[in-house]
């Protein structure tokens, strides 16, 4: 049979909510939808209830895999596609009636490589786990609805998932557009690659995907609050930095680090100590790149509390405690107590000693704290 689209389902450990998202592509208005699930090695009972669907429908199918990430199943996926369209769907979330339907007919009448449609979210720490419109990816959306949106990287920036593209398969597998093996971050360094290769592409300004977070549903989100997807972000996020770099884009490369850069540091900080002071050491790496360079040093500080020449300097550790010295927090005066505060020239001093920063820091340090005595003066 021929189809018009496939879409693509990774899959790991959602028996309770792997219905939902089939559910919502079994009732799409488009005909001639061919739908594969690839398990990504769950240990649940989510092959069995995609087996259960099989039965009464013909068009599902089902490839099981050793665990192996996002990216590595779907790949599975996009070889065993037969549709002319491939689109993409995570396995907790869904999509409108018209999604499809919409997406291909956009796609048909220009002849595009690919189409972006837009999204609305629904976080369940946010706005009353209610339903609302990003507004930053809409208007982006929107400025590119009945125009060409490939080289729009402005828009792969704001919106790097890849689930709200609708892709033709043989553009695809001429480009060798498939997924790298990073467990977190793999769909922005796809979404790179599948904009700047596209010659003609476009949106839609119809929402086609529902993305949902639930922060307080542990399964939803612990695959990217552990050590190995945090470094695959760091490694991501590298690339993108280096691919704005390449382009002399400031603009877009700041727009990285207060966007996906930040995304992986809100991850970063549920590690635990052990497996920060790893990935502290990754994120130095990646922030070493802008050394000495001006232009970034607002945002830097901004997300590290800390300048990046201090930071580059520091372990783990001593970072923690040189961020808690520059933060100042306000403490309320008591009348019945009297505190004497902490010396900061105590703590650094004792911090050497230890081990825990460098002769460089210590120089560092103390000239500039002889520079705030003599302006005290």
């Amino acid at each position: 049979m021929e189809y018009n689209v496939s879409v693509i389902i990774p899959m790991y450990n959602r028996a309770n909510i792997i219905g939902r998202a089939l559910d919502s592509v079994f009732r799409q208005t488009l005909s001639a939808v061919e739908v594969i699930v690839v398990d990504d090695g769950s240990s649940d009972n989510s092959v069995e209830v995609v087996k259960c669907y099989q039965e009464n429908h013909p068009n599902l199918k089902l490839f099981e895999a050793d665990h192996g990430g996002p990216g590595a199943a779907r790949n599975i996926g996009i070889r065993q596609a037969a549709g002319k369209y491939i689109t993409f769907l995570d396995s907790d979330d869904g999509i409108p009636e018209r999604a499809y339907e919409l997406l291909f007919q956009a796609a048909e009448g220009g002849e595009y490589e690919f189409v972006v449609g837009q999204v609305v979210r629904k976080i369940d720490t946010v706005n009353q786990g209610k339903w609302f419109v990003p507004e930053n990816i809409a208007n982006i959306i929107r400025g590119y609805t009945g125009k060409n949106c490939a080289k729009g990287f402005d828009l792969v920036i704001a919106n790097p998932s890849i689930w709200n593209r609708m892709i033709r398969r043989d553009f695809l597998l001429k480009n060798d557009l498939f997924f790298s093996k990073e467990l977190f971050g793999e769909d922005m360094v796809y979404n790179l690659k599948l904009f700047q290769c596209a010659e003609r592409a476009t949106a839609i300004d119809e929402v086609v995907y529902c993305y949902e977070t639930n922060f307080q549903n542990a399964n939803s989100t612990v695959s990217t609050m552990a050590l190995e997807p945090v470094l695959s972000g760091i490694r991501s996020v590298n690339s993108y930095a280096l691919f704005f770099d390449a382009m002399g884009r400031i603009d877009w490369e700041i727009d990285v680090l207060m966007g996906p850069f930040e995304y992986v540091l809100q991850r970063f900080w549920h590690l635990s100590e052990e497996d920060r002071a790893i990935a502290f050491e990754e994120i130095k790496k990646y922030l070493k790149h802008y050394q000495n360079r001006r232009e970034y040093e607002i945002p830097i500080v901004h997300l590290m509390n800390l300048d990046l020449s201090t930071l580059l300097l520091l372990p783990y550790a001593a970072y923690e405690t040189c961020k808690r010295l520059t933060a100042h927090p306000a403490v309320p005066a008591r009348k019945t107590q009297h505190v004497m505060p902490s010396d900061p020239k105590a703590t650094v001093l004792t911090m050497y000693q230890n081990g825990q920063i460098g002769l460089r820091f210590i120089i560092k340090y103390f000239v500039a704290w002889f520079k705030y005595k003599i302006r005290r003066k």
